[in-house]
C-alpha cells in the first residue's frame, strides 16, 4: 500500500502559527524526517498520532511567537485568574455544584465512551503489517443473488505465492474449533487454530517465549497463549514440553504468546501447524472444490490491488468449474468496522454503532456545556457589577474574556478529575455491560494529551458565550443602575434549552423505539421450541454409542426427545446453490442453506411439519429430503411432496414440508432449507427434556450417561434460548447504553433546568411577592413562571420529532423484519419531559411561594 508523502496537514499548520518564523525551517525538516522514519516502521495512524505529540512537545516557552492576546500576561495573572474563579466558586455554591456535577457527568459519558469507541476503531491495528493484510474474500453470484463468502479451497494460498508475484505473503488457517488439550490427568477444552505458511510473520503477535520464524517449523508444534498455558502448567516453564491433542497426537510446546487483545479480530488460544507431510493433508492440495478455510495475504508496496483480485479470480477459474465467483482483497482494516455484505457490496457493520455512540457522547457534552452557558448568563446580574468595576479600573475587554474563560477552563479541570474518579468506580460495571476489556491507563502520556484537549475544548465551548457576552457589558449602566438582560442574552438562552430539550427528546424516544424492536422480533414465531432444548457437541464415541445413550437417557424419566444434527439450530454452516427441479427456470438463481440431521429432528425441536412427513430411520432416508416453506416458495415448486430433485450428481425425493425456522439473524427473512438425513461424529446432539422437569437435576442425570459413554471428555452443554438470545447482543446492547446515557441526559438537563429556574425566580421574586400581595393563588403563579418553559418543550418536540422519526427509521430499514415508528412513542416522551419540567419549574415556584413577601418588598 502507497504510504502518505506528507505529516498530517492540520499538525503542520497548527505549529506554524505557534512557532517562531527562525524556529519554523529547521524544526519542521526535523519532524518532517521523523515521520518518513516512523511511517517505515509503524502504522499510518500511529505515525501521525507521534507527529502530533512532537508537534506539541516543541510548542515550548522559548519558540512560542508573542500573541498580544492578552496584555501582560504572565505567571502572576494566571494565578490571579484563578485565585477570582476559586473565590466565586465558593460564592456561589449552588451555581458551583450545578455546573460541576452537569459538566463532569458528561465528561464522565464522553471518557467511557471514547474508550469504547477507541477499543473498536483501532481492532488488529496492534499488528505491524495492519495496512498490508487482506482477506481473500468471494462474491458468488446466483442469478443476482450474491453471497459473499469468506471460506476458500485449501490449495489457494500456496498457488497464490507461487503465481502472483505481487504477493508477498500468504498464509490459510481453519475456523477457530473446540479440541480437548491434555497434560498429565489434566484435560482441558480450548479454541484453536491449524494454519499454513508463515502465519506468525503475516500476523505479528507478541511472543514471551519463542520466535515468530520457526515456532513452527515442525508440524508437531503448538504455541500456546500464556493464560493456557498457566492453566495447564501452572508456574512452570512449559517451553519444550509434550500437549496430546483429542488423546491422538502429541505436540511439543515452541512458543508462548501474550495473550490476544480483546480487539482482535482472530481469536485462539492456541496453534497447530498443518502436517504437510500427512497423506490426507497432501490430498487436500489438490482439492478445488472444498471450501473451508481462510486465507489471508500480504501484498508488496505499491501493487494495484484491482489487479492482484483479478489474478486470483483467474487463478480459481482455471482450477475450478466455477463460473459465478469474483475474488477480492478485503483489508484488515475493515474486518471489524464494515463486516457486512449486502448482495454483494459492503453495506457497513459495527461502524454503524461507533458513529451512533459518538454522535451521543457528543450530545451529552453539549447538553452540559450549555447547562454552564445558561446558568452562567442567567446570573449575569450578579456578574454585572464586577466586570464594570473592573473596566472602570482599566481592564480591557481582552483580559475579561481571558478571565471568564480561565474561569470555565478551571471548572472544567475540577470537572474532569470527578470524572477520573467516577470513571475509575464505574468502568468495571462499563465493561461488563459491552463485554469487553476497556482500561485507562493514567500513565500512558497520551491519555493526558487528550485530556488537556478535552479540558481545554470543553471549558472553550462551555465558557465561549459567556465570556463573549458579560465581557461586553457598558460599565456606565451598570453604575446608574439601567442593566437589564435584553434579547441578545434571553433569545440565545432560549435556543440552548430548545437544544438541551431536543437532544433528551431524541435520545429518550429511540430508546423506546429500540425496545419495541427487539420486543417485536422476540414475540416472533421462531419455527420450533427453543425451551428445555440442550445442544451437546457430538464426538467419535458418543456417535459410536448413540442408540445405546439414547436409550439411557429415555429411562431416566427426563428426556422426551433426541435427535443428532450437523450444525447448531442456531446457526448455518452450509450454503450453496439451488438444487435443480421439475420446471426450474435456469434464469432463476437462488441461494440454499442446507442441514444434515437424523431421524427425530422435528419431534425433537418442536418443527412442524405442515405437508409429508420427517425421516424415519429407514436406509431409503439416505436418498430423501426436507425442505422448508420458504424453499418451496422461492422454487414455485407445486405438489412437491414425492417429486424428485436433483443436488449435484444424486437424486432425492422431498418427503415433506417444513415449518419456516429462525437459525441466523432474527431480524431478516427466513432462507430457502434444505435437510438431508444423516449422522456422524461431529455436529450435535439435541436433546428434548420433558416440560415438568427442574433442568439442574437432568442435567446430572445426563452427565452421569454421557460420562458413562466418553468418560475421556467433559460434559459440556448449551441450552438453544440461551444460544438464541446471543442473537440479540448488538440491539440489546445498543438499547443499554442509550438508555443509560439517555437517563444521563435527562438528568443533565433537568440539572440545569432546575438551577434556571431558581435563578429565574430569584429575579422575579419582587413580581411573585406583589402577586402575592394582591391575591394570586399558587396555581397563577405556577402558570406564570412555568408558561416560558412549556413553551420551550413544545418548540422541541417540533424540532425533535421528524429528526428523531427520520433517522430512527432509517436505522430500522437496516432490518428486513422490523417495526414501524409510531407517533405514540413521541407523546409518551413529551409528556415526560414536560411533566418533568413541571415537576422541576413548580417545586422551585412553591417555594419561592412560601417566602413571607414582605421579605422582598419591604425597600419598595
Amino acid at each position: 500500500m502507497q504510504q502518505p508523502k506528507d505529516p498530517p496537514k492540520l499538525a503542520q499548520k497548527m505549529l506554524k502559527f505557534f512557532l517562531k518564523e527562525d524556529f519554523w525551517e529547521d524544526v519542521s525538516g526535523d519532524l518532517e524526517e521523523q515521520f518518513k522514519l516512523d511511517r517505515s516502521r509503524h502504522s499510518q495512524f500511529k505515525a501521525q498520532l507521534l507527529y502530533y505529540y512532537q508537534v506539541i512537545n516543541y510548542l515550548r516557552p522559548f519558540a512560542l511567537k508573542n500573541f498580544t492576546l492578552i496584555p501582560n500576561f504572565s505567571a502572576m495573572m494566571l494565578k490571579h485568574n484563578f485565585l477570582i474563579s476559586w473565590r466565586n466558586l465558593l460564592k456561589n455554591k449552588w451555581f458551583s455544584v450545578i455546573n460541576i456535577g452537569g459538566l463532569s457527568l458528561g465528561i464522565t459519558v464522553t471518557i467511557l465512551i471514547g474508550l469504547w469507541v477507541y477499543d473498536e476503531i483501532t481492532f488488529d491495528r496492534f499488528h505491524k503489517n495492519y495496512e498490508e493484510i487482506y482477506q481473500v474474500v468471494a462474491n458468488r453470484d446466483f442469478n443476482d443473488n450474491i453471497f459473499t463468502d469468506r471460506n476458500m479451497v485449501f490449495p489457494l494460498a500456496t498457488k497464490i505465492t507461487e503465481e502472483i508475484p505481487e504477493v508477498k505473503k500468504a498464509v490459510w488457517t481453519t475456523h477457530s474449533n473446540s479440541h480437548k488439550l491434555a497434560v498429565d490427568d489434566l484435560k482441558i477444552e480450548k479454541d484453536g487454530l491449524s494454519v499454513g505458511g508463515p502465519f506468525f510473520e503475516l500476523f505479528t503477535w507478541k511472543f514471551k517465549s519463542g520466535n515468530a520464524g520457526d515456532v513452527l517449523a515442525n508440524p508437531h508444534s503448538i504455541v500456546l497463549t500464556e493464560s493456557l498455558a498457566q492453566s495447564l502448567f501452572g508456574a512452570v516453564n512449559p517451553m519444550g514440553k509434550t500437549i496430546k491433542l483429542d488423546d491422538d497426537t502429541d505436540y511439543q510446546i515452541t512458543g508462548i504468546l501474550e495473550d490476544l487483545p480483546s480487539n482482535s479480530s482472530l481469536a485462539f488460544e492456541y496453534i497447530i501447524p498443518f502436517d504437510l507431510s500427512n497423506p490426507d493433508v497432501q490430498k487436500q492440495l489438490g482439492v478445488w472444490d472444498n471450501y473451508s478455510w481462510m486465507v489471508y495475504v500480504q501484498y508488496q508496496e505499491n501493487v494495484d490491488k484491482s489487479k492482484i483480485d483479478v489474478a486470483i479470480s483467474d487463478l480459481m477459474e482455471r482450477n475450478t468449474d466455477d463460473q459465478i465467483s469474483t475474488y477480492f482483497s478485503f483489508p484488515m482494516e475493515k474486518w471489524h468496522l464494515y463486516n457486512e455484505f449486502n448482495n454483494g457490496i459492503n453495506s457497513g457493520g459495527t461502524i454503524r454503532y461507533v458513529r451512533l455512540f459518538t454522535v451521543v457522547a457528543i450530545i451529552i457534552l453539549l447538553i452540559a456545556c450549555i447547562n454552564f452557558m445558561n446558568l452562567s448568563t442567567a446570573r449575569s446580574d450578579t456578574r454585572a457589577m464586577e466586570v464594570a468595576v473592573r473596566k472602570t479600573l482599566g481592564s480591557q475587554k481582552k483580559q475579561l474574556v481571558y478571565q471568564f474563560f480561565s474561569e470555565s477552563v478551571f471548572i472544567t479541570f475540577i470537572a474532569f478529575l470527578i470524572s477520573l474518579i467516577s470513571v475509575y468506580f464505574l468502568l468495571p460495571s462499563f465493561n461488563l455491560m459491552v463485554n469487553k476489556k476497556l482500561t485507562l491507563d493514567i500513565a500512558d502520556p497520551t491519555i493526558w494529551l487528550i485530556a488537556a484537549g478535552l479540558i481545554l475544548l470543553t471549558g472553550v465551548l462551555a465558557g465561549s458565550y459567556p465570556a463573549l457576552y458579560l465581557s461586553s457589558f457598558q460599565p456606565i449602566k451598570i453604575l446608574k443602575g439601567k442593566f437589564q438582560m435584553g434579547k441578545e442574552v434571553i433569545v440565545p438562552r432560549r435556543i440552548l434549552v430548545i437544544f438541551q430539550f431536543v437532544a433528551s427528546i431524541a435520545l429518550i424516544s429511540s430508546t423506546l423505539i429500540v425496545y419495541q424492536q427487539i420486543k417485536y422480533v422476540k414475540n416472533r414465531d421462531m419455527g420450533y421450541d427453543p425451551n428445555n432444548l440442550i445442544m451437546i457437541p457430538n464426538n467419535g464415541n458418543l456417535n459410536k454409542n448413540y442408540e445405546a445413550l439414547k436409550n439411557s437417557l429415555l429411562q431416566t424419566g427426563y428426556v422426551e426427545n433426541m435427535a443428532r444434527t450437523r450444525s447448531p439450530i442456531t446457526a448455518i454452516w452450509w450454503k450453496s446453490p439451488a438444487p435443480d427441479w421439475p420446471g426450474k427456470n435456469p434464469e432463476v438463481g437462488i441461494l440454499f442453506c442446507g442441514l444434515t440431521a437424523d431421524e427425530d429432528f422435528t419431534g425433537t425441536l418442536g418443527i412442524k411439519i405442515l405437508e409429508g412427513r420427517e425421516f424415519s430411520g429407514m436406509p431409503s432416508d439416505t436418498s430423501s429430503v426436507l425442505l422448508n416453506d420458504a424453499a418451496i416458495k422461492a422454487m414455485d415448486f407445486q405438489d412437491a411432496v414425492g417429486q424428485k430433485i436433483k443436488y449435484g450428481n444424486e437424486e432425492y425425493t422431498v418427503i415433506g414440508i417444513l415449518d419456516n425456522v429462525i437459525m441466523e439473524s432474527p431480524f431478516e427473512s427466513v432462507e430457502p432449507l434444505m435437510v438431508y438425513y444423516g449422522a456422524g461424529p461431529g455436529g450435535y446432539i439435541n436433546i428434548r427434556l420433558k416440560e415438568q422437569v427442574q433442568p439442574q437435576i437432568a442435567l446430572q442425570e445426563m452427565q452421569t450417561a454421557f460420562e458413562k459413554f466418553d468418560p475421556e471428555n467433559a460434559f459440556d452443554f448449551t441450552f438453544v434460548d440461551e444460544e438464541y438470545g446471543e442473537k440479540f447482543a448488538n440491539e440489546e446492547l445498543i438499547n443499554k447504553i442509550i438508555n443509560i446515557f439517555a437517563a444521563m441526559a435527562l438528568f443533565i438537563c433537568g440539572l440545569g433546568l432546575a438551577g434556571m429556574a431558581s435563578y429565574i425566580i430569584r429575579r422575579r421574586m419582587k413580581e411573585i411577592a406583589v402577586r402575592k400581595v394582591l391575591g394570586a393563588s399558587l396555581q397563577d403563579l405556577l402558570f406564570m413562571v412555568s408558561k416560558e418553559f412549556i413553551f420551550l418543550v413544545i418548540i422541541a418536540l417540533l424540532f425533535a420529532i421528524p429528526v428523531t422519526h427520520y433517522v430512527t427509521s432509517n436505522w430500522l430499514d437496516n432490518y428486513e423484519y422490523h417495526i414501524s415508528v409510531g407517533w405514540s412513542v413521541f407523546f409518551i416522551v413529551g409528556f415526560i419531559i414536560l411533566f418533568l419540567t413541571l415537576i422541576i419549574v413548580g417545586l422551585n415556584t412553591i417555594r419561592a411561594a412560601s417566602t413571607n413577601p414582605i421579605k422582598w418588598i419591604r425597600s419598595e
